[in-house]
């Protein structure tokens, strides 16, 4: 029971807890621009996302923008607290001249960065490519044709991993890796000053 108070007291209990809390704020307020983002860049016909919007409620009702959320949300909170984790042990790790005490260096915290975005990809492209498998889902057309839906994120995945195997579950790694790690570089060297 003494736990959660230790936990909490501590800066990477108190990281953890903000970091979750933010990014699920952050799903939640800006998942259904993200669909609607997802749709029009599946069908360069799609028309503005107005139109989308309209198009998605009509036929499928306001739920429809936040289909396929439930992946994100279960992961947000572990891979926020595994980056900051990460970033605080690769940005000493690549400098080790600097003493505990000090904050990293600019080397340090360039490469922690790097590091950590490219690891932070490992768990954000099965993540990201279920939940547009989800968003790209069109309801009323499956049942038009007789097409089954995926219940939800289990069932993306699993069928990812039957169809595909693990590669196809990693399908385009390499460039979550080119926009994350600079990206991730970009952040905690602008954090860091």
């Amino acid at each position: 029971m003494d736990f959660w108070p230790e936990f909490l007291a501590s800066s990477w209990g108190r990281e953890f807890v903000a970091g979750g809390f933010g990014g699920i704020a952050g799903i939640i307020s800006g998942y259904p621009l993200d669909t609607l983002r997802i749709r029009q860049q599946q069908n360069s016909n799609s028309g503005s996302a107005l139109s989308i919007l309209r198009r998605v409620i009509a036929a499928e009702g306001p739920r429809a923008l936040y289909r396929g959320m439930g992946a994100p949300l279960a992961s947000v909170t572990f891979q926020n607290a595994m980056a900051f984790q990460i970033y605080a042990i690769l940005s000493r790790a690549f400098d080790s001249s600097v003493s505990v005490n000090d904050p990293p260096s600019y080397k340090g915290v360039a490469l922690g960065g790097v590091g950590t975005g490219a690891l932070q990809s490992l768990m954000l492209t099965p993540v990201e490519l279920v939940k547009i498998r989800l968003q790209l889902q069109d309801k009323s057309h499956a049942e038009l044709h007789h097409i089954d839906c995926h219940k939800g994120p289990i069932s993306v995945a699993k069928s990812i991993l039957r169809t595909e195997g693990l590669r196809g579950i990693y399908r385009g790694f390499s460039i979550t890796v080119l926009r994350d790690a600079p990206l991730m570089a970009s952040i905690s060297g602008h954090m860091s000053t």
